[in-house]
């Protein structure tokens, strides 16, 4: 869950809120100025908040039947890459167009409109293209024209269960998105938040004012339930353990105290005697983790196979859990015998 929470997500994903913006007339423009009047606004954008869920459309380049593949198509204005931080490679960002308020008239002009997209690494991986920039795509059999402007890294537009596929940025109206993305600065949330929801209660009053931010727990909530729950009981076990160990140690030594006196007087050293009651422990430590450890990495590899995006369980790991494990078992024992070792073996005989 560590490595998930601070993996490059090739966007930024902190300081940023999105909230519904209802307006019939699309004065998303005029808004956007307004957002930024705030001194703690950076940007404002209009489109599809990340993680973006939207399905895989058909992508053809013309002439080239053979160059076809699925792509998620992600609505996003001039201002969305610069809002999300993302990286652009090479190219320039979407232009800034007014929205035509006859649809009328839009609907006229709408079949021989080339529009500008931007899309990522990906996609241009898969078409197999040389120079992406100013080459023109086929949407939806033709219905749409895209001329790539812009490319763009790979981010992560799905939770990190998928690996990136090919994705489109594109500025279409009126299927435009309704909710507003702002990045915001650092530790001015309650500012922004209360702002933005005077000017939504001034224009909506009889609306429900909704804003959000990237809610890492929401996405792997399941998964961080799971963690939870490992890491409660791994410490009952270890706890339950530790008790036992130190319980057990303690019965076995002082069963066997006439058995440390007479080889005390024998002529035995209190390295002889930890060193043989520690290797009964040893023995079973070892039995342990030989069982144990397999039956975790096995478990650890099939949870992370639900993720495209994963750590690696290296050997370095399972080796500290067993020297660790012998360390703690060895010290508490160590501690027991040596206190059996160090006693007077006249006065231990003498009792028994």
């Amino acid at each position: 869950m560590n490595y998930m929470q601070h993996m490059d997500l090739g966007f930024n994903q902190e300081n940023i809120l999105y909230f519904y913006w209802p307006d019939n007339e699309l004065r998303y423009e005029t808004l956007k100025q307004e957002l930024r009047h705030h001194p703690a606004i950076f940007n404002a954008s209009n489109g599809y908040p990340l993680p973006c869920y939207e399905r895989a459309e058909s992508i053809t380049v013309p002439n080239q039947p053979e160059k076809t593949i699925k792509a998620r198509i992600i609505l996003g204005d001039a201002d969305y890459i610069d809002t999300y931080q993302i990286q652009l490679r090479e190219g320039r960002c979407l232009k800034k167009y007014n929205y035509p308020i006859d649809l009328k008239e839009f609907a006229r002009i709408r079949p021989n409109h080339i529009r500008e997209a931007i899309v990522n690494q990906s996609l241009v991986k898969a078409l197999q293209l040389e120079h992406p920039l100013e080459t023109i795509l086929n949407l939806w059999d033709y219905e749409y024209l895209l001329k790539i402007v812009g490319v763009v890294d790979d981010f992560q537009y799905f939770p990190l269960y998928k690996y990136t596929e090919p994705a489109i940025i594109m500025y279409e109206f009126p299927q435009i998105s309704s909710t507003m993305i702002v990045h915001y600065q650092t530790g001015e949330f309650q500012n922004v938040y209360r702002y933005i929801r005077t000017m939504f209660q001034e224009k909506f009053p009889n609306t429900v004012f909704k804003c959000e931010e990237y809610n890492f727990s929401e996405l792997y909530g399941k998964d961080i339930a799971v963690v939870k729950l490992i890491i409660l009981f791994a410490l009952i076990t270890i706890l339950i353990g530790g008790m036992g160990i130190f319980a057990f140690s303690t019965f076995m030594v002082e069963s066997k105290t006439r058995e440390v006196a007479l080889r005390k007087v024998n002529g035995a050293t209190e390295w002889q005697i930890m060193q043989l009651f520690n290797q009964q422990f040893f023995t079973r430590v070892l039995l342990a983790c030989f069982i144990g450890l397999p039956v975790a990495y096995y478990a650890s590899k099939e949870w992370l196979k639900g993720f495209a995006y994963k750590i690696e369980i290296h050997a370095g790991l399972f080796i500290f859990v067993f020297l660790t494990s012998v360390f703690v078992v060895l010290a508490i024992t160590t501690w027991q015998t040596r206190k059996a070792a160090r006693q007077n073996p006249i006065d231990t005989l003498k009792t028994e």
